[in-house]
């Protein structure tokens, strides 16, 4: 993985000489997630796919600048109140009470207990809450007709090329959802929030491209505001999180302790950044959530390899599982919901073909874990028995490379168990 560091740094180096700022393009989001046109281009530049492809990602890329129209502000309440906090995060109509109030599942905070915090909460669901807390400012996505999607997409076309300076390097990095995305929320928050009174902000961090602007944005509105980030996830090494890239980010907080070298020694955050923090949820009191659940990942593109793993695994070892206990877990908020049911319904047929074999007894509970997740570690603390199905072992599997005291191997085509070195 050092390879990877220095092919990313020297890959920065060459685009800060052509001008262009990395943390405003989508090609430079090295995420280990498939979706990101990060994770191609990084294939591209290693020569594991050609430019053709690449350009191929891009363009399925711009096409989500088409659902971008019709972001509007639903609640903003009193956001002229004067507040001292803000904190940016993403949330679900279930995420609310019936009195307004916000849980961020994130944070592990309820908004009823800042009261001198306005949140900006990008909003998930069509149907909205009854209710919202006066402290809550919500952005929602209308819908819109395609005629309208088409003169926005063509709207940002222009401006894109304006921002650029008509240079074609940076109209191709510039142009992308995510980057639009991010004009977006700093457009929305400007117009809404007097950041010379904020004191701090806090976001749960997963270095995207709109959470690097804005915090780049308030600190040139208010030098003395804090920006602290959370990280609220945990991958095998996350490309993404390569430097403090927007050079504005006061404390980086982390949940797991193992992170930390991994941020320092690899990622190349500065020590005096990272900050190490116990989190909220007891996950030992709710360890049967976790028990006999298999985890659909937020997003896969191969599922014939997926349910193929599933099948061979359960053929070889239904004698020794509690295969009739097995559950099926959505993710939370996949990228392709009725993708993720149709593989669903495909795993659940697999699981009654083996439950329907003759009775035996039943040896150990299982919970297996699909694709890129935090899940592993979790489970491992909680001494909770899993296999990880996975096609991409370099991305998607904890190494003892960079987690101390882990090891795993490989016990059937895509299928790796852990265990403590």
């Amino acid at each position: 993985m050092t390879d990877d560091i220095n092919i990313i740094s020297k890959y920065f180096t060459a685009l800060k000489k052509s001008g262009i700022d990395s943390t405003k393009s989508a090609f430079c989001y090295f995420s280990s997630s498939e979706v990101a046109l990060g994770y191609s281009n990084f294939l591209r530049i290693k020569k594991k796919i050609g430019t053709l492809k690449l350009l191929f990602e891009h363009i399925k890329n711009i096409s989500g600048i088409l659902t971008q129209e019709g972001y509007m502000i639903t609640h903003k309440n009193n956001h002229k109140k004067d507040f001292k906090s803000l904190i940016i995060t993403w949330a679900y109509r279930n995420s609310f009470d019936h009195d307004g109030n916000l849980f961020d599942r994130y944070l592990g905070i309820n908004s009823k207990k800042t009261k001198n915090t306005i949140w900006f909460v990008i909003y998930l669901d069509q149907k909205e809450p009854v209710k919202v807390s006066s402290n809550i400012i919500l952005l929602k996505k209308q819908k819109t007709f395609f005629l309208n999607k088409l003169y926005y997409l063509i709207k940002v076309f222009l401006k894109v090329i304006r921002v650029s300076g008509y240079q074609l390097k940076k109209i191709n990095h510039y142009f992308t959802t995510e980057f639009n995305f991010a004009n977006i929320i700093v457009d929305k928050l400007s117009a809404l929030i007097e950041l010379k009174r904020i004191r701090e902000i806090r976001m749960p961090y997963e270095s995207q491209i709109f959470q690097n602007e804005i915090y780049k944005f308030a600190k040139r509105r208010n030098k003395k505001i804090k920006n602290l980030a959370f990280l609220t996830y945990t991958h095998p090494l996350s490309k993404e999180l390569i430097f403090d890239r927007s050079n504005q980010i006061d404390k980086l907080y982390l949940y797991n302790k193992n992170q930390r070298k991994v941020f320092i020694e690899y990622l190349k955050w500065p020590s005096r950044n990272i900050k190490f923090i116990q989190k909220n949820a007891n996950f030992r009191e709710r360890k049967n959530i976790y028990t006999n659940k298999v985890f659909l990942p937020y997003f896969f593109k191969d599922s014939d390899s997926i349910v193929k793993s599933f099948e061979n695994y359960l053929k070889l070892f239904n004698k020794e599982i509690n295969i009739k206990q097995l559950i099926i877990q959505q993710h939370p908020s996949p990228y392709n919901p009725s993708k993720q049911l149709m593989l669903k319904k495909k795993l659940i047929k697999i699981i009654k073909k083996f439950s329907d074999k003759k009775k035996i007894k039943y040896k150990k509970n299982l919970s297996i874990v699909i694709g890129l997740s935090s899940l592993p570690i979790k489970l491992i603390k909680s001494k909770i028995n899993f296999i990880h199905i996975s096609n991409d072992e370099e991305n998607q599997i904890f190494s003892n490379k960079y987690w101390h005291n882990l090891k795993y191997k490989q016990i059937m085509k895509n299928i790796f168990k852990y265990y403590n070195a």
